[in-house]
């Protein structure tokens, strides 16, 4: 199944954003990973890591095992397809809502949002819709959970608005069955699920596209000014089409050369003088060539070749020019999920790396960058478990390390050692105080402003200093775990930290 991003035209849609089928990594990658998204990975060993907001680096989701893979970073599927719905607090991100969705068996394809509900795709064919924003206390997720009738044996789901002149929106559910054809129903109204007549033998459908398996893309209108839905109509200008993607507002295709075409989807100005051109207008790019896939990242163009070449060019313009200029991003890619205005990469040697923007610690870098600026890509934090006493210890933010030095969030190991931590939120500053087995007590002050770092009011130097990350302090473990009486092992073969307490 190709990988597509599909989602509404509309910011004010009640479709907002839609998802794919998780990644599995290529046999050939030499990776722990199991998949990854643009905000989480699951590891082979059945645990779930995410990151964004207030956790600047992979954190693992102690709640959940036996993890296989997630969708859309919301909906996590265990090894047995049993489903959850994973939604974080909006105000502090560290605090997560994990609720069992009774009824599905996996999850294959998902639209929607927390907003406005989600229609859902499982394993087995099945189309759901899930309203996550009901005023019904009383109700589980599990009780709203309705099969959408007629829609059984489909094999991917997509969605659009259809703009009336004058009048304002609506929008379209589509679902692809595994015969080829077609149904369209409004969104919210899952008795008018009818289907369309017009396509058969369909391959594939992305937002208001349709791919004929001889090639030839179909579209369905999304303007009208009487407020009558149109038959679709045959895109000229671009055939023997192999793939089609879409991501909010742009559309582009590959044929069966390898060719780069860009259907619509340009925009100019900013701000709030921003104007998206959606005209489908097919442009052959003939700058760039062997594509494998193609996605949009903020304002960015990005492509990914055969020999895992990644290049970007901007979609900046009144109209996309056929001899864009593309500019070399990264090399040794397998794999790409993107995320709003940024990109997850999955090099050879099994490596994630981050490119775009990282306002909302989107990198899982360990910091953020608040600017507008794009950067060179950035290695990930890798998901690092640490253990104390044989324990796995939850941690409120990943660990983070730098100068081949771990770091660890201020409270959430030294707390479990039974470590007195004072915070100074004003003057940056820590103080832990740990009572040892001797009667003895250790006291560590750390100035996160300065670096200066005291052990029982002696000074002590450290090759690299405690920092802040968004709103977590960190710590270097070894230092502060030595220094309180503990043993520390770092296996960096199984991504463990190991803590031992005398």
């Amino acid at each position: 199944m190709m990988k597509k991003w599909i989602a509404s035209l509309s910011m004010a849609s009640i479709v907002a954003v839609a998802a794919i089928p998780a990644y599995a990594a290529p046999s050939a990658v030499k990776s722990n990973m199991a998949n990854f998204e643009s905000n989480s990975i699951v590891k082979k060993d059945g645990s779930l890591w995410v990151w964004g907001r207030q956790q600047s680096a992979p954190t693992q989701v102690h709640a959940l095992s036996d993890v296989a893979y997630t969708v859309d970073n919301t909906f996590i599927v265990k090894k047995d397809q049993s489903v959850y719905y994973f939604q974080k607090n909006q105000v502090n991100t560290r605090e997560q809502e994990i609720t069992p969705i009774e009824g599905l068996y996996g999850v294959k394809d998902v639209i929607g949002s927390f907003y406005s509900g989600y229609i859902l795709l499982d394993q087995k064919g099945q189309v759901y819709s899930l309203n996550t924003n009901n005023e019904d206390m009383e109700k589980s997720l599990s009780d709203l959970l309705i099969p959408i009738e007629g829609l059984n044996e489909v094999s991917s789901l997509s969605s659009y608005t259809y703009t009336i002149k004058d009048k304002g929106y609506e929008s379209y559910l589509l679902a692809l069955k595994q015969d080829g054809t077609v149904w369209q129903g409004k969104m919210g109204e899952s008795a008018s699920v009818k289907q369309i007549q017009a396509l058969k033998d369909i391959e594939d459908i992305s937002r208001n596209l349709a791919l004929q398996k001889d090639g030839s893309l179909w579209a369905l209108p999304e303007e009208d000014s009487v407020g009558k839905l149109a038959v679709p109509y045959r895109v000229k200008g671009a055939s023997d089409i192999k793939e089609v993607y879409s991501d909010e507002y742009s559309q582009m295709a590959i044929d069966s050369q390898s060719r780069l075409w860009f259907l619509s989807g340009t925009v100019t100005g900013y701000s709030d003088s921003t104007d998206y051109l959606t005209h489908l207008s097919p442009v052959r790019l003939t700058t760039v060539s062997q594509v494998e896939e193609a996605l949009v990242v903020d304002r960015d163009l990005v492509v990914r070749t055969k020999n895992g070449d990644v290049y970007r060019t901007t979609i900046q313009h009144e109209k996309m020019p056929s001899n864009a200029k593309f500019e070399l991003v990264a090399k040794d890619i397998v794999a790409i999920e993107d995320g709003y205005k940024h990109m997850i990469m999955q090099k050879k040697d099994g490596t994630l790396w981050a490119w775009g923007l990282n306002s909302y610690a989107d990198y899982g870098s360990g910091d953020y960058k608040y600017d507008y600026e794009y950067s060179n890509i950035v290695p990930v934090q890798k998901p690092i478990i640490v253990e104390l006493n044989g324990k796995s210890v939850p941690l409120s933010n990943g660990v983070i390390v730098r100068n081949d030095q771990a770091f660890i969030p201020l409270r959430s190991v030294f707390g479990s050692m039974g470590a007195e931590i004072k915070w100074d939120a004003e003057d940056k500053q820590a103080l832990v105080t740990q009572k040892q087995a001797n009667g003895t007590t250790t006291v560590i002050s750390i100035n996160f402003t300065t670096g200066d770092t005291n052990v029982n009011d002696k000074a002590v130097k450290l090759e690299t200093a405690p920092f802040i990350s968004g709103d977590t302090a960190f710590l270097p473990l070894r230092f502060v775990s030595e220094t309180l009486g503990a043993k520390v092992n770092w296996s960096k073969q199984e991504d463990k930290i190991s803590i031992t307490m005398q």
